[in-house]
């Protein structure tokens, strides 16, 4: 006895193709769904730097405007040693205060760090605005820097030669 059974091979194909199609549907269900979940931890992303920066441009506009009073003390000072007129005391005093004030600005970089630690970045699809973040802490050292700078000028160089004509309190 012969057991002569046909394989029915357009079933088989029938069902294999079934199945292929359903792991390649699934993959790509899957791979759109990272996208959107991607998609929004980027704009929670975006949504902290803004508030970061938007809170860091209104104290580095208060800084910048004492940086600005204290130029234009030293610019007064500078015209009243070139004029013949008297310069009250208390208004010098006051002047020299301004210009040996020393503000500091020091923004606040928790967000990007959080970001940039964590790898987080590279949900950020725009490729400038990622360049210009991960370059942010250098932009920030010179900063930090110049300040050092300004501030050592005033401290161990601008004090010491007002004191030495008595003017500012030494």
């Amino acid at each position: 006895m012969s057991n002569t059974q046909t394989i029915p091979w357009k079933r088989i194909s029938v069902e294999a193709a079934a199945i292929v199609a359903s792991i390649l549907l699934a993959f790509a269900i899957d791979a759109w769904w990272d996208g959107v979940q991607e998609r929004a931890e980027e704009r929670e992303i975006l949504i902290a730097l803004r508030a970061e920066f938007e809170a860091n441009q209104k104290v580095l506009a208060q800084t910048a405007e004492r940086h600005r009073r204290a130029l234009n003390a030293m610019q007064d000072i500078v015209s009243a040693s070139r004029s013949d007129i008297a310069v009250h005391a208390a208004s010098l005093g006051s002047l020299f205060r301004r210009t040996l004030s020393t503000p500091h600005y020091n923004p606040a970089t928790g967000a990007l760090a959080a970001t940039i630690g964590s790898g987080r970045l590279r949900l950020v699809r725009n490729v400038e605005l990622k360049i210009r973040l991960a370059g942010w802490n250098s932009v920030i050292s010179d900063l930090v820097l110049d300040e050092q700078t300004r501030r050592d000028s005033v401290t161990h160089a601008l004090r010491p030669a007002f004191a030495e004509f008595g003017i500012g309190g030494g």
